[in-house]
């Protein structure tokens, strides 16, 4: 009989970034495989149209007051009113559903799995630290502690999870990727794009970019800078443009989603994540798919670009930012096409979210004594 399992994630909907949808998508493949998998979360005006694609079922509860970290009163009652899970997996860090999943663990006697996404990694963990140190003392470090599992999605992050002091086992399960049907002809550009698309925060580098491009001015490029501000960065990043004097080349089309976002990576020529911090990176094997080279820094675990010819694994710093652009913008298009075509085989065969959804099952099956010990955890 299949475990049932309930996934407990603060947000599904663009609120969320790529958290959401990761958890939707990887539930959603789980489902597939035969899981008895849920998803509880807390609504948002978003919800109903960025979940409608996964074709799965979820319960959305009502906001309470403080709606910023994610609180619905009625969310443990409606948890310990639901069928009994067999397993509690919570998403994220610094949110009320994670202190939910421990409180539910905690009645139930059931295993917790805990999957932080990148929210404890060095940068992350630093930045306005003053923020997440009272969820740290009140319930994060115990739920840490307390889960039967913490689920890391690259070896990096495993690594990182260890400094913060987690003694127990933790499993290394890297997120899936769709591979989108690439019926038209990669368009040549003429000037040729390259594309950052993931949040604006000042974790993703940006201002480091702006200087190497200052430096560099590519002439045939433009760089296209796609996403959602956080805290009025996208402001920063737009004065910084203005003051090196580079309006001609950068463009900002704000968040897209859905069709409008392969789209976008389709029309891309090179991807570019100057990043100081990423626990995987989803926007990198996105951009694969595609057939879009990425260049991006050592602040991410995909070094594997490099060894498969399909990108360029650097220092978050302007000097290795700007070397590693002159290589790739002087390249011919073909030349960035064929690195492409590497790295979208690369994705097909090893990121795929069966592959992943495989994984998490046979780590539920351990953790209820069903199966050995799988090699991915340690």
């Amino acid at each position: 009989m299949s475990p049932r399992v309930v996934n407990l994630v603060p947000f599904i909907s663009r609120r969320s970034g790529g958290l959401g949808p990761a958890v939707m998508e990887s539930v959603a493949a789980q489902r597939r495989l035969g899981l008895d998998a849920h998803v509880v979360t807390v609504a948002d005006e978003f919800v109903a149209a960025d979940a409608a694609g996964f074709g799965i079922p979820y319960d959305a509860l009502p906001p309470s007051w403080p709606r910023a970290v994610g609180y619905a009163r009625t969310l443990l009652p409606h948890l310990l009113a639901s069928p009994r899970p067999d397993v509690v997996h919570s998403h994220g860090m610094w949110q009320y559903t994670c202190l939910a999943a421990l409180r539910l663990s905690d009645r139930l006697k059931v295993p917790a799995v805990v999957s932080p996404h990148g929210m404890l990694e060095p940068w992350a963990w630093r930045h306005r630290a003053w923020k997440k140190r009272p969820a740290w003392a009140l319930w994060e470090r115990r739920r840490l502690q307390h889960a039967a599992v913490v689920v890391a999605t690259s070896a990096l992050e495993a690594d990182h999870l260890r400094l913060v002091g987690l003694k127990g086992p933790i499993a290394a399960i890297p997120l899936g990727v769709h591979l989108p049907a690439l019926t038209d002809p990669k368009p040549g550009n003429d000037p040729r794009i390259a594309l950052f698309l993931s949040r604006i925060h000042p974790k993703k580098g940006l201002l480091t970019l702006v200087e190497a491009v200052a430096e560099l001015r590519p002439e045939g490029w433009r760089f296209v800078i796609a996403g959602p501000s956080e805290g009025g960065h996208t402001d920063e990043v737009k004065a910084a443009v203005r003051k090196a004097g580079l309006t001609d080349l950068f463009s900002f089309p704000g968040p897209v989603y859905g069709d409008d976002k392969w789209r976008l990576h389709r029309a891309a020529d090179l991807f570019v994540l100057p990043t100081f911090s990423e626990n995987f990176g989803l926007v990198i094997p996105e951009a694969l798919a595609c057939e879009v080279p990425v260049l991006t820094t050592t602040g991410t675990p995909w070094h594997t670009l490099a060894e498969h010819g399909c990108g360029w694994w650097v220092e978050p710093t302007v000097a290795a930012l700007g070397q590693a652009l002159a290589t790739a913008t002087q390249l011919p298009p073909e030349a960035l096409r064929e690195m492409g075509r590497r790295g979208r085989a690369l994705v097909a065969e090893a990121y795929s979210w069966e592959a992943a959804a495989a994984q998490t099952i046979a780590l539920y099956e351990w953790l209820l004594g069903r199966q050995p010990q799988p090699a991915f955890v340690r």
